[in-house]
């Protein structure tokens, strides 16, 4: 057998319907691919041996079903931009290419919509914290968002009527401040919350 090939060691069936995982060589060394690959491999058996394209080839496809079901499970629990999400699938091994592909597999199947999230994240922002523009852009922009996306965000809800700054900035020094304020108080609270620059 040569260095690159790699011989069969199991063959069982995975937790994931129709897929197969395979255990090569080393008992660690174990992947998960799905009915389709098995049978073009041959239905193979234990003690078969893979050639060296067949276990790249395993391996892209375990790695794949690995960054989708990570992506998955990352959204599942919060908003992530794109370049945010592509980040977290590489800090999890996943090569840059398949992360890339996974990301815009998820774009493409509406299961992240940064348009849709940066809408919420704005309208949650100056409602429940009462950031002024500045600081929304501010915040969503260090999340991965774009700035031009977030200002196109921002000035939508303007334009909708969804937000009213003007009416934030007298809740926020009412909060904050209550009405004995002085302007330097007021300023820098403005400042602070990203009415000004």
């Amino acid at each position: 057998m040569m260095e690159s090939q790699r011989l069969v060691l199991f063959v069982r069936p995975a937790r994931e319907k129709g897929a197969f995982v395979l255990g090569l060589s080393d008992p660690e060394e174990r992947f998960t691919v799905g009915h389709a690959l098995y049978h073009a491999l041959g239905e193979v058996r234990g003690g078969d041996v893979l050639s060296p394209e067949s276990v790249e080839q395993i391996k892209e496809e375990d790695e794949v079903r690995r960054a989708r079901k990570a992506a998955m499970r990352l959204l599942s629990y919060a908003d992530n931009s794109r370049r945010r999400l592509f980040e977290k699938l590489r800090r999890k091994g996943i090569s840059a290419r398949i992360a890339e592909r996974t990301v815009m597999d998820m774009v493409g199947e509406g299961l992240l919509s940064e348009e849709r999230q940066l809408e919420s994240a704005v309208l949650s922002l100056s409602e429940h914290r009462l950031f002024g523009p500045h600081r929304i852009l501010a915040d969503l922009c260090a999340k991965g968002y774009k700035g031009e996306d977030v200002r196109a965000a921002i000035h939508a809800a303007m334009e909708s009527g969804d937000i009213d700054f003007n009416k934030n900035l007298a809740r926020l020094f009412e909060k904050k401040l209550g009405e004995n304020a002085t302007e330097e108080e007021k300023r820098k609270l403005k400042f602070t919350y990203g009415y000004k620059r």
